[in-house]
């Protein structure tokens, strides 16, 4: 979520994370409605820290190879 975006509210992201399992908010500073265009390089290292917790993958044992090519 992007620190400055106008057109989504905080709140919705409070409850887009409430509902979907395993999932984090993530706020950009310095960045709006259009995260992934304004802020590449933040997006990407959210991402990655993200997909590299292997905490977070419940069904790696089930698809490892799945997860490894995420």
């Amino acid at each position: 979520w992007g620190s400055q975006d106008r057109y989504v509210p905080g709140a919705v992201c409070q409850e887009l994370n409430h509902t979907l399992p395993n999932s984090e908010i993530a706020v950009i500073s310095r960045a709006g409605h259009y995260v992934p265009e304004e802020r590449p390089e933040a997006v990407r290292a959210v991402l990655k820290e993200f997909v590299d917790n292997e905490q977070r993958w419940p069904y790696k044992e089930l698809s490892p190879t799945v997860a490894q090519k995420l």
